[in-house]
């Protein structure tokens, strides 16, 4: 264990030198080779595959309602990496034709989502800029939505946390005080 430090060093020294090095160019890829494989090693998916999961919209909305005494989801708040202005929720069985008409838009949800033919889940879309930005399948053991087929502004994606007979999370639009 007294030589851990001492490796650790030298492994390093040996990274940067090889950067210098001409012929040595190969190192630094090999090195980094190794650690994305120790990566996926230890942690069952490659490092892409890995943050991605953790940062994907259902992950954030699970731990947002596993907070105790949650009363509201702000899905503005959820911290998600990637755009959007608006949202739109479409329930189990939606196809082309009803999405279209709630998006106001041209736009293909069976080939983007299995909402068409499952009912164990609803289709988030997500838009920027009106343009379809992201799509999430959300299974309904995850949080289930009372009002469906509609879009919100990011502004007012707001929903207040019920439980259902069943113990299953029911997410409501939060009313407005106006």
């Amino acid at each position: 264990m007294d030589y851990f430090p001492k490796i650790v060093s030298a492994l390093l020294m040996a990274f940067f030198i090889s950067l210098l090095v001409p012929g040595l160019r190969k190192l630094p890829d090999t090195f980094m080779d190794l650690v994305g494989t120790t990566f996926t090693y230890a942690t069952g998916a490659t490092p892409y595959a890995f943050f991605k999961e953790r940062a994907s919209f259902p992950n954030k909305l699970s731990a947002q309602l596993k907070k105790e005494n949650q009363k509201a989801i702000i899905f503005a708040d959820l911290g998600v990496t990637f755009a959007w202005d608006r949202v739109c929720i479409f329930g189990p069985y939606t196809n082309n034709e009803k999405a279209q008409s709630v998006l106001h838009m041209n736009w293909n949800i069976e080939e983007r989502s299995e909402i068409h033919f499952s009912d164990s889940v609803n289709a988030l879309v997500f838009l920027y800029q009106g343009s379809v930005n992201q799509v999430v399948d959300l299974k309904r053991g995850i949080a289930d939505f009372k009002d469906l087929d509609i879009c919100l502004p990011r502004n007012q994606a707001n929903f207040e946390l019920r439980t259902d007979a069943n113990g299953l999370t029911i997410l409501m639009l939060e009313k407005s005080d106006s």
